[in-house]
């Protein structure tokens, strides 16, 4: 989905209410006058402000320069030079003119506040779809934890993902290397390098019982990071410069009961590596990362970064892949599961699953909170916004009743009516994805 950032939300939000005076740019720089709480722009005068005290109380944010995202009141205009005069803290000096604002009849911070809360009145008429893939199952376990990304009572459809063997995939750069763990020496795996601070060794899979810290076929790699340092395990692809310019996928499965430690890394000769999203720490969990082959000179080497912990930590790997040309690393072919039901925090199978087989769940969570940086953003489509303002401006003028005389309620009331008519419209909403489930919850 396409997401919006705060500098477009919060002006378009604030001009549906009749609450944006509109964007200009200083003439003078801050800090140019002496002043560092004036902020002086002719353009003001331009568009009519002439009239001294006539943004008194108003509100102003920087959009660039220093005091990017600072926000204050306006407590005094000149017309005659539209110069504003700040409450607060001196601002930071800017070198130049140009340093961009808005202005704003209430504070930013209220209608930010107002559109958080109509995210949340708006779910799940307005919501994002998630696909979690963090779980996996575990051989006899029926019950897991609702992923914290999908609100409870939502989750949609559930589905397996069965193992996929790296070794045999011909599309697999690392299928002549010891892509899968089932080749080693003295007991520790063949072809991969463990960097300073990393122990690797062999962990072999047993029966009766069963080891779950194999994922597939009969061994993986054991790996230990030692306390307070930081590491990697890579493995160096054959022929790296056949893939210069094409953009790299690669997934490794690991076991780890430790959050935001590790992660799957590609690095191309001695560059800064990339790293993809780090393990979430609920047990076997596919990491994945994506580069472009830029400028290979030597080497392109994949597999894991290790972040610092305060203690010795243990994860277990199995099953590489690198693929090169495609958008996304290869998934077995998913089997749609239709006995399941939620149970509070939780989701249950009521049949048996296959061990160790990736979950991937579909379900709705609440759109993004917002902050006053700009740069903050919220998945939201373009036709969907003037759905969320609606509820947001229902929002903002039911805070306003508290604050007016009697006389006046009467028109906010009307006000609230009428932004309550545009929502009903039903314009923007959006329809969750379909229950796919063969049991009620």
């Amino acid at each position: 989905m396409t997401t919006t950032t705060v500098n477009t939300i919060l002006p378009e939000f604030a001009d549906s209410i009749g609450a944006y005076v509109g964007a200009f740019s200083t003439t003078t720089a801050v800090g140019g006058t002496g002043s560092l709480t004036t902020i002086i722009s002719t353009g003001l005068r331009d568009i009519g402000f002439t009239d001294d005290d006539v943004l008194n109380d108003f509100f102003i944010r920087i959009t660039s320069g220093n005091n990017d995202d600072v926000i204050r009141r306006i407590s005094d205009y000149t017309g005659s030079s539209g110069a504003i005069a700040i409450t607060g803290t001196d601002l930071t000096g800017d070198s130049s003119a140009g340093t961009t604002f808005e202005v704003y009849r209430y504070d930013p911070n209220q209608l930010i506040n107002s559109l958080n809360s109509a995210t949340r009145r708006a779910f799940p008429a307005l919501h994002k779809v998630m696909h979690d893939r963090t779980l996996t199952t575990a051989y006899q376990q029926y019950r897991y934890t609702r992923p914290t990304s999908i609100m409870p009572r939502y989750i949609r459809q559930v589905y397996l993902v069965p193992k996929f063997d790296v070794k045999t995939y011909s599309e697999n750069i690392l299928n002549d290397l010891n892509c899968d763990f089932e080749e080693s020496t003295s007991s520790v795996p063949d072809d991969w390098a463990d960097s300073a601070n990393i122990t690797d060794a062999i962990e072999n899979d047993t029966t009766d019982p069963n080891n779950n810290m194999v994922y597939r076929g009969n061994s993986s790699a054991k790996l230990t990071c030692a306390a307070t340092s930081t590491g990697t395990y890579t493995l160096s692809a054959s022929s790296p410069t056949n893939y210069e310019s094409e953009e790299l996928n690669f997934s490794i499965w690991v076991y780890s009961k430790y959050a935001s430690l590790v992660s799957a890394m590609i690095q191309i000769d001695s560059d800064t590596a990339t790293t993809g999203t780090a393990h979430s720490g609920g047990g076997w969990e596919r990491l994945i990362v994506s580069a472009t082959a830029s400028n290979v000179g030597s080497t392109v080497k994949v597999g894991l970064s290790f972040a610092s912990n305060s203690t010795i930590y243990t994860v277990y790997a199995d099953e590489a892949i690198l693929t090169s040309g495609a958008s996304e690393s290869p998934l077995g072919s998913e089997v749609r599961v239709y006995d399941w039901r939620e149970e509070g925090d939780y989701f249950r199978f009521l049949g048996t699953p296959n061990s160790l087989y990736q979950i991937h769940v579909v379900g709705a969570a609440q759109l993004e909170t917002l902050d006053t940086t700009g740069t903050t953003t919220i998945t939201l489509e373009p036709h969907q916004r003037d759905f969320l303002y609606s509820y947001g401006a229902e929002r903002f003028f039911e805070g306003e009743l508290d604050q007016t005389s009697y006389e006046d309620q009467t028109a906010i009331l009307r006000t609230i009516q009428h932004y309550r008519n545009r929502r009903l419209e039903g314009v923007g909403e959006m329809i969750l994805p379909p229950l796919v489930q063969g049991v009620t919850s």
